[in-house]
């Protein structure tokens, strides 16, 4: 039976960004001395905050990554999915390990490497690279239990009802306006 995830009752918000952080890294590397922990800010994402953690700047590869959840993302997103296929994918080498859930985010490790660009994956070695790890995560088996251990429904493929469920927020989201103004 797998291990139960630990979830922190811990809330990051954006006033609270850094004290937040270090509440968390308290829980998750309570060895880590609080006054000397270094912060990096990642920009990149376009609904969630990124953080990363790490007590000695000349090792950031034992970096810890806190992912605030956007508002509302959890409307489109199964949080317990997300977690349960990214522990089957460390489970199988395939990335960082999970440390666990806080309120409203999640923890995991570090994957050192470059972010891939246009130029990247037209490389003949990083492509064939890409090839072999898609692969390998395709021949993955889903778990048949959540993260709280519990199934409530039988394991289906999610691809079009995730899409319906996304089309009808959007639906929501942006109602149809038709103009009454006639020239």
């Amino acid at each position: 039976m797998e291990e139960k995830l630990p979830k922190f009752n811990v809330e990051i918000t954006d006033d609270r960004l850094y004290d937040g952080a270090r509440e968390l890294i308290s829980k998750i590397r309570p060895e880590w001395p609080l006054n000397r922990l270094s912060f990096k800010i990642f920009t990149d994402g376009i609904t969630n905050r990124l953080i990363g953690v790490y007590l000695d700047p000349r090792n950031k590869h034992d970096m810890v990554l806190i992912r605030i959840y956007g508002e509302n993302t959890d409307l489109f997103i199964d949080r317990n999915a997300e977690c349960c296929n990214m522990r089957i994918m460390y489970k199988h080498g395939l990335s960082a390990p999970i440390y666990g859930t806080f309120l409203n985010g999640i923890c995991y490790g570090y994957s050192p490497g470059r972010v891939l660009d246009e130029k990247l994956v037209r490389d003949p070695n990083i492509s064939q690279l890409i090839a072999e790890k898609m692969a390998q995560m395709h021949t993955l088996k889903p778990m048949k239990t959540t993260i709280s251990n519990i199934q409530k429904s039988p394991i289906q493929a999610c691809l079009f009802r995730d899409m319906k469920k996304f089309i009808a927020l959007v639906d929501s989201a942006l109602p149809l306006k038709i103009s009454t103004n006639k020239k």
